[in-house]
């Protein structure tokens, strides 16, 4: 079974997190949790059909606060051909989402203020975005998905951990690295932010802001005639 936290903003998130899990062996064309090997395949005819239904079932919840969204854990099961997928789903709300746990060490990069780093290098962009931007810019501004599909988790941490510890080697790694690997890790850094870049003091403003940018309401029939 797998388990899925929903939050109001992250919803095509979740169906590739939940695609991540759900995957078709090669020989049985069972469903099976957790993969252990890259080589299964995600386009036999029938798992193909099952993670359509159950991608079309999650995208047709109506992620409304007021309405069908309980603290505690929904349970849903989609059976197909004699294949099950069960999974469960809890809704957060998008204030739950971006509340942010500061870090206790202030030697690293991940989880220590924008502006401690900054003075630390001496530099009004941090280094960790400085070279990932330019290593994505360098050999992955024409990949199919750049900063939207995941890297590996490990290398992610990889990175994390030569960034956090200043590893002289750290060019090399990026060079070396899947530019996935180095999106996830820019995308890590900025999530894991004591505050967030627009700041909790401005970010009601910019809400609405964006909630102001909606298209005019068209006009009445007898206007059109």
């Amino acid at each position: 079974m797998t388990e899925i936290l929903v939050s109001d903003v992250n919803l095509n998130s979740v169906c590739e997190r939940l695609e991540q899990h759900c995957c078709v062996e090669q020989n049985q064309q069972n469903i099976c949790s957790q993969p252990q090997t890259p080589v299964l395949k995600r386009h036999t005819n029938t798992g193909a059909k099952l993670w359509g239904r159950v991608r079309s079932k999650l995208l047709r919840q109506k992620l409304d606060p007021q309405t069908v969204q309980s603290k505690n854990w929904h349970m849903d099961v989609i059976e197909m051909n004699g294949i099950k997928v069960e999974f469960s789903m809890k809704f957060t709300s998008r204030d739950l989402s971006l509340k942010r746990t500061p870090s206790k060490k202030q030697s690293g990069v991940f989880g220590v203020k924008i502006n401690v780093v900054t003075k630390r290098e001496r530099s009004k962009v941090p280094y960790i975005v400085r070279q990932c931007i330019e290593e994505v810019e360098k050999r992955g501004i024409d990949e199919v998905g750049i900063y939207r599909i995941s890297g590996v988790a490990t290398d992610i941490q990889a990175l994390k951990l030569a960034f956090d510890t200043n590893t002289k080697d750290i060019l090399m790694m990026l060079s070396d690295m899947d530019i996935n690997a180095i999106a996830g890790t820019l995308k890590l850094y900025f999530r894991e932010l004591p505050e967030p870049l627009l700041t909790d003091r401005l970010y009601p403003a910019f809400m609405e802001g964006i909630g102001g940018c909606s298209p005019p309401p068209p006009p009445p029939p007898a206007h059109r005639l």
